[in-house]
């Protein structure tokens, strides 16, 4: 089963032709799950799930299938679905996060590797600043800026 939803910019003026922009279509499992959203571009996010229709992985890869580096997200769960961690990234680019809920299952102070990976999108070379608050902690970084 796949729906398609046309994203539509607004044309000018009586009888002027809308111009579309983006669009996605979904296909779902038997269960009702998306299992995958088809972009515009031909790129595509795939999507996994644990047995109780958590989400495990989604990855976004070109029409080759190739996977977009840094589009790839793995997610853990304990036994009554809290999140206990999560691996953002692909390849050697990947940011791991543990999750520690308190007693009333809310996420107090995820903890993570340190290191990320900035993504942005543009049709001209970019300048990136990276700064964080509170500083950088001992041991980690900001590795690198990736121009997709």
């Amino acid at each position: 089963m796949e729906n398609r939803v046309p994203v539509s910019g607004l044309g000018s003026g009586l009888g002027s032709a809308l111009t579309s922009i983006a669009s996605v279509g979904h296909s779902y499992d038997l269960a009702g799950r998306r299992r995958n959203a088809n972009r515009e571009d031909g790129t595509v996010w795939d999507y996994t799930y644990n047995d109780r229709s958590e989400v495990e992985t989604a990855t976004k890869k070109t029409e080759s299938g190739t996977t977009v580096p840094g589009l790839g997200f793995t997610y853990n769960y304990d036994g009554i679905g809290n999140r206990c961690t999560a691996s953002i990234g692909s390849d050697s680019h990947t940011t791991s996060l543990s999750y520690s809920p308190n007693a009333l299952n809310q996420y107090a102070n995820p903890t993570h590797t340190g290191n990320f990976w900035a993504l942005v999108r543009s049709d001209a070379p970019v300048t990136a600043t990276a700064t964080t608050t509170p500083p950088v902690p001992a041991g980690a970084s900001i590795v690198g800026i990736t121009q997709v």
